[in-house]
Protein backbone atom coordinates (compact mmCIF):
# COMPACT_ATOMS: atom_id res chain seq x y z
CA UNK A 1 0.00 0.00 0.00
CA UNK A 2 0.99 3.43 -0.77
CA UNK A 3 -0.24 6.18 1.75
CA UNK A 4 0.40 9.88 1.18
CA UNK A 5 -0.41 13.31 1.64
CA UNK A 6 0.94 16.06 -0.37
CA UNK A 7 0.83 20.24 -1.41
CA UNK A 8 1.18 20.18 -5.09
CA UNK A 9 2.02 24.05 -5.28
CA UNK A 10 2.13 25.25 -9.81
CA UNK A 11 3.35 28.32 -10.58
CA UNK A 12 1.95 27.90 -14.15
CA UNK A 13 0.29 25.19 -16.28
CA UNK A 14 0.59 25.57 -20.36
CA UNK A 15 -2.62 23.43 -21.13
CA UNK A 16 -1.71 22.87 -24.60
CA UNK A 17 1.06 21.02 -23.92
CA UNK A 18 -0.76 18.70 -21.81
CA UNK A 19 -4.19 18.96 -24.26
CA UNK A 20 -1.47 17.51 -26.67
CA UNK A 21 -0.52 15.15 -24.92
CA UNK A 22 -3.28 13.65 -23.95
CA UNK A 23 -4.50 13.75 -27.24
CA UNK A 24 -1.51 11.73 -28.30
CA UNK A 25 -1.88 9.20 -25.78
CA UNK A 26 -3.05 5.58 -27.50
CA UNK A 27 -6.48 4.21 -26.96
CA UNK A 28 -6.20 1.93 -23.99
CA UNK A 29 -4.50 5.44 -21.72
CA UNK A 30 -7.20 7.21 -22.51
CA UNK A 31 -9.65 4.55 -21.42
CA UNK A 32 -7.80 3.74 -18.46
CA UNK A 33 -7.14 7.27 -17.46
CA UNK A 34 -8.71 7.37 -14.08
CA UNK A 35 -7.93 3.92 -13.54
CA UNK A 36 -5.93 3.54 -9.91
CA UNK A 37 -5.22 0.94 -7.79
CA UNK A 38 -6.53 0.21 -4.58
CA UNK A 39 -3.11 0.42 -2.86
CA UNK A 40 -2.51 4.07 -3.75
CA UNK A 41 -4.21 5.85 -0.70
CA UNK A 42 -3.75 9.25 0.07
CA UNK A 43 -4.76 13.03 0.18
CA UNK A 44 -3.91 15.53 -2.78
CA UNK A 45 -3.81 19.83 -2.22
CA UNK A 46 -3.21 21.23 -6.06
CA UNK A 47 -2.75 24.55 -6.56
CA UNK A 48 -2.52 25.96 -10.37
CA UNK A 49 -1.83 29.97 -9.75
CA UNK A 50 -1.67 30.47 -13.43
CA UNK A 51 -2.99 28.64 -16.20
CA UNK A 52 -2.59 29.10 -19.97
CA UNK A 53 -4.32 28.32 -22.73
CA UNK A 54 -5.91 29.44 -26.53
CA UNK A 55 -8.99 30.50 -25.37
CA UNK A 56 -7.64 31.83 -21.23
CA UNK A 57 -10.94 30.67 -20.05
CA UNK A 58 -10.08 29.20 -16.47
CA UNK A 59 -6.95 31.47 -15.18
CA UNK A 60 -6.01 29.18 -12.02
CA UNK A 61 -7.37 26.34 -10.44
CA UNK A 62 -7.48 24.49 -6.84
CA UNK A 63 -8.59 21.46 -5.63
CA UNK A 64 -8.69 18.87 -2.44
CA UNK A 65 -8.26 15.30 -3.81
CA UNK A 66 -8.81 12.26 -2.28
CA UNK A 67 -7.70 8.86 -3.45
CA UNK A 68 -9.25 6.16 -1.42
CA UNK A 69 -9.66 2.13 -2.73
CA UNK A 70 -9.53 3.27 -6.31
CA UNK A 71 -11.57 6.03 -6.13
CA UNK A 72 -10.96 9.43 -6.62
CA UNK A 73 -12.76 12.16 -4.55
CA UNK A 74 -12.77 15.70 -5.23
CA UNK A 75 -13.96 17.67 -2.05
CA UNK A 76 -13.64 20.89 -3.92
CA UNK A 77 -12.38 22.05 -7.51
CA UNK A 78 -12.64 25.89 -7.53
CA UNK A 79 -11.64 27.33 -11.29
CA UNK A 80 -11.38 30.65 -11.79
CA UNK A 81 -13.13 31.81 -14.90
CA UNK A 82 -11.22 35.91 -14.91
CA UNK A 83 -13.49 38.12 -15.61
CA UNK A 84 -16.55 36.06 -16.30
CA UNK A 85 -16.66 34.29 -12.60
CA UNK A 86 -16.15 31.10 -11.19
CA UNK A 87 -17.25 27.64 -10.85
CA UNK A 88 -16.54 24.74 -8.04
CA UNK A 89 -17.04 21.30 -8.70
CA UNK A 90 -17.40 18.37 -6.31
CA UNK A 91 -17.76 15.10 -7.45
CA UNK A 92 -16.31 11.48 -7.12
CA UNK A 93 -14.61 8.91 -9.55
CA UNK A 94 -16.04 5.78 -8.91
CA UNK A 95 -13.82 2.53 -10.23
CA UNK A 96 -16.02 -0.61 -10.63
CA UNK A 97 -15.27 -3.75 -12.29
CA UNK A 98 -14.07 -1.67 -15.42
CA UNK A 99 -16.99 0.57 -15.18
CA UNK A 100 -16.00 4.26 -14.70
CA UNK A 101 -18.24 6.88 -13.76
CA UNK A 102 -17.96 10.24 -12.32
CA UNK A 103 -20.94 11.58 -9.93
CA UNK A 104 -20.55 15.57 -9.98
CA UNK A 105 -22.34 18.35 -8.41
CA UNK A 106 -21.18 21.83 -9.92
CA UNK A 107 -22.07 25.53 -9.19
CA UNK A 108 -21.06 28.50 -12.26
CA UNK A 109 -21.07 31.88 -11.25
CA UNK A 110 -21.51 34.20 -13.76
CA UNK A 111 -20.44 37.59 -12.42
CA UNK A 112 -20.14 39.71 -15.66
CA UNK A 113 -22.53 38.89 -18.70
CA UNK A 114 -21.70 41.07 -20.74
CA UNK A 115 -17.71 40.00 -20.63
CA UNK A 116 -19.50 36.33 -20.92
CA UNK A 117 -21.15 37.20 -23.97
CA UNK A 118 -18.64 38.49 -25.62
CA UNK A 119 -15.93 35.90 -24.89
CA UNK A 120 -18.93 33.20 -26.60
CA UNK A 121 -19.47 35.60 -29.10
CA UNK A 122 -23.09 36.14 -28.69
CA UNK A 123 -24.80 39.04 -29.79
CA UNK A 124 -27.84 41.29 -28.76
CA UNK A 125 -28.35 39.18 -25.74
CA UNK A 126 -30.32 40.61 -22.54
CA UNK A 127 -28.08 42.45 -19.97
CA UNK A 128 -28.85 40.46 -16.77
CA UNK A 129 -27.42 40.78 -13.25
CA UNK A 130 -24.41 38.05 -11.65
CA UNK A 131 -26.46 34.83 -11.51
CA UNK A 132 -25.89 31.23 -10.23
CA UNK A 133 -26.31 28.35 -11.71
CA UNK A 134 -26.48 24.31 -9.91
CA UNK A 135 -25.14 21.31 -12.25
CA UNK A 136 -25.50 17.43 -11.27
CA UNK A 137 -24.79 14.34 -13.16
CA UNK A 138 -22.72 12.12 -13.67
CA UNK A 139 -20.29 10.94 -16.57
CA UNK A 140 -19.52 7.62 -18.05
CA UNK A 141 -15.71 7.68 -18.30
CA UNK A 142 -15.09 4.72 -20.21
CA UNK A 143 -17.59 5.46 -23.30
CA UNK A 144 -17.74 9.28 -22.42
CA UNK A 145 -21.51 10.30 -22.11
CA UNK A 146 -23.07 12.80 -19.64
CA UNK A 147 -26.13 11.60 -17.74
CA UNK A 148 -27.98 14.70 -16.14
CA UNK A 149 -30.16 14.82 -13.07
CA UNK A 150 -30.89 18.72 -12.48
CA UNK A 151 -29.50 21.90 -13.74
CA UNK A 152 -31.64 24.84 -11.69
CA UNK A 153 -30.97 28.84 -11.58
CA UNK A 154 -33.40 30.89 -9.62
CA UNK A 155 -36.01 27.44 -10.59
CA UNK A 156 -34.90 24.19 -11.81
CA UNK A 157 -35.11 23.97 -15.79
CA UNK A 158 -37.58 21.89 -17.02
CA UNK A 159 -37.17 17.77 -17.97
CA UNK A 160 -37.39 19.21 -21.93
CA UNK A 161 -34.56 21.69 -21.21
CA UNK A 162 -32.52 19.31 -19.47
CA UNK A 163 -32.59 16.60 -22.19
CA UNK A 164 -32.16 19.16 -24.79
CA UNK A 165 -28.72 20.34 -22.95
CA UNK A 166 -27.94 16.63 -22.40
CA UNK A 167 -28.13 15.46 -25.74
CA UNK A 168 -26.16 18.18 -27.02
CA UNK A 169 -23.60 18.38 -24.68
CA UNK A 170 -23.13 14.51 -25.91
CA UNK A 171 -23.24 15.23 -29.46
CA UNK A 172 -21.07 18.42 -29.45
CA UNK A 173 -18.58 18.25 -26.30
CA UNK A 174 -18.30 14.82 -25.64
CA UNK A 175 -18.63 13.68 -29.47
CA UNK A 176 -14.25 12.91 -29.61
CA UNK A 177 -13.73 12.16 -26.07
CA UNK A 178 -11.15 14.50 -24.81
CA UNK A 179 -10.71 15.98 -28.46
CA UNK A 180 -13.56 17.75 -27.91
CA UNK A 181 -14.07 17.80 -24.44
CA UNK A 182 -11.46 20.44 -24.17
CA UNK A 183 -12.16 22.39 -27.30
CA UNK A 184 -13.28 25.41 -26.01
CA UNK A 185 -14.78 26.19 -29.66
CA UNK A 186 -16.93 23.12 -29.07
CA UNK A 187 -17.79 24.56 -26.13
CA UNK A 188 -18.50 28.01 -27.55
CA UNK A 189 -21.19 26.26 -30.09
CA UNK A 190 -22.66 24.35 -27.46
CA UNK A 191 -23.38 27.25 -25.03
CA UNK A 192 -24.48 29.04 -28.11
CA UNK A 193 -26.75 26.54 -28.74
CA UNK A 194 -28.27 26.48 -25.64
CA UNK A 195 -29.23 30.20 -25.11
CA UNK A 196 -30.60 30.68 -28.49
CA UNK A 197 -32.94 27.91 -28.11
Amino acid sequence: FFDFNLNFDVSSLNFKRVYYKLLNFNKNSKNNLFDVSKKINGKLNLFINKIYSNSKFIQSAESKIEFTNGDIVFHRLLLNLGKIGASDITGIVENNKGFVSLKFKQNVFIDNFKYFYNKFTIKQYPDIGPKNYFISGNVDLKNFKIYLNEISSNEEISNEDKDFIEKNINSILLENKYASFFDFFKLKQLVKLILVK
